[in-house]
């Protein structure tokens, strides 16, 4: 058996990966600007809580689809080795 190492890309130069850290930018940029905004006016709008609310919803969605894939992928990759690795015994035997 040849022993091969694989380089694993970067996480920054998946798409997956790109795209969850744009909407934590997002999430965190929203959540500073609320901030400031209680702070100068001392007032909550519901706008402010609305929109906070959806930003935050949609990077909770992003998040779960990111980690459904990624654990979706590794079990892919698993399910692969192994047949590849079964495949190979049963031709070393014949």
């Amino acid at each position: 058996m040849s022993e091969e190492k694989e380089e694993k890309p970067s996480k920054l130069q998946s798409r997956k990966f790109v795209v969850w850290l744009v909407w934590c930018i997002i999430a965190i940029t929203n959540l500073v600007i609320d901030v400031i905004i209680v702070i100068v006016t001392r007032n909550i709008t519901a706008e402010m809580m609305s929109l906070t609310e959806k930003v935050l919803g949609w990077f909770f969605a992003v998040s779960m689809m990111y980690l459904g894939m990624n654990a979706g992928q590794k079990v892919g990759f698993a399910i692969s080795d192994a047949m590849a690795a079964k495949k190979e015994s049963e031709e070393i035997e014949k």
